[in-house]
C-alpha cells in the first residue's frame, strides 16, 4: 500500500526524532490520549471563555511532552 505525503512526513518526523507537525500529532498519541483528552477539556471549559490554566508536565526526554504540546496547539487552533 503507497504512503500518502502526510504519512511520509510523519514518518519522517519520528525518523528524524521531532515531533509531528501540530495537525498531525493529534492522529497519533499513543499512550497519551488520557492527558490529550484532559488538556482539550481545560481549552473548551477555561481557555475558551476567557479563562487560564497552568498545568505543567514533567517527564524524561523523549516520552512526547512537545508531541503532545503539538496536537494540543492544533486542538486549539
Amino acid at each position: 500500500m503507497p504512503h500518502t505525503n502526510e504519512s511520509k512526513r510523519l514518518l519522517a518526523s519520528f525518523e528524524a526524532g521531532l515531533p509531528p507537525p501540530p495537525r498531525l500529532a493529534a492522529r497519533c498519541l499513543v499512550g497519551l490520549d488520557t492527558l490529550f483528552q484532559e488538556w482539550k477539556h481545560d481549552l473548551e471549559t477555561y481557555v475558551a471563555a476567557g479563562g487560564s490554566l497552568l498545568r505543567i508536565v514533567v517527564a524524561p526526554a523523549g516520552s512526547g511532552k512537545t508531541h503532545l504540546g503539538e496536537a494540543l496547539k492544533a486542538a486549539a487552533a
